[in-house]
Formats: structure tokens, sequence, C-alpha cells
């Protein structure tokens, strides 16, 4: 390739980035949106601290229902943490094919 087709290819590319880019800003949206009023509110799940409860529990026994009350109650009872009336899901661990006696996913008497 010599000079001239350099120059000549050089300015087509040129000449291209010009109209794309002022393609670009001719059609660009200049007006800010809101976006605080786009984006919906959601309510506050968050739980009033108690310094009277601890934040984790723990809990053994050979029921495996009654550990699960058990560390419940100690952390203040689940309704501290679901009210009357609202939609809760529940997502047990279950991603390995094991036994509830090894211990590797939710147990399924607790779902």
């Amino acid at each position: 390739m010599d000079r001239r087709d350099f120059i000549k290819k050089t300015g087509k590319a040129v000449a291209l980035a010009t109209v794309t880019g002022g393609t670009g800003l001719l059609f660009h949206n200049r007006v800010k949106s809101n976006y605080e009023a786009i984006i919906p509110k959601t309510k506050d799940f968050e739980i009033p601290f108690d310094s009277n409860l601890p934040g984790i529990a723990l809990a053994r026994n050979e029921d495996h229902l009654a550990a699960l009350n058990g560390s419940l109650d100690a952390i203040g009872g689940i309704k501290r943490f679901i009210k009357p009336g609202e939609r809760v899901t529940i997502k047990p661990n279950v991603g390995w094919d094991r036994v509830p006696a090894q211990a590797a996913n939710t147990n399924p008497e607790l779902v």
C-alpha cells in the first residue's frame, strides 16, 4: 500500500467514524431521567436490634424439630421475623445427593 492509498482509506475510516458518532449524538436523549422516581419503593424488612437476644443460636437435640424450635425460641421466636399475613419462601439446601444422617442437606423433616 502506498502513501496515497493509506491516506484515502484513513480518510474514509475517519469520515465513517464521524458520521457514526454524529448520528449517535443526534439521536441521544439529552433529557435527564429521574431514576429515583422509576425505582419502586420496597418494604423495609429490617428487624430492630434487641440487646437481650443473641444474634445467633445453636441447638442440639436428637429430635430435629425440637432443635429448630429451641434455636428459634432463643433468638426471639419466628414471629419476630415473620408477621401475620406476610408471604415467605422456604429455600432448603438440597444441592447434594446425600442422606439426612450425612447433614449435607436440609433435613426433610424440617421442610
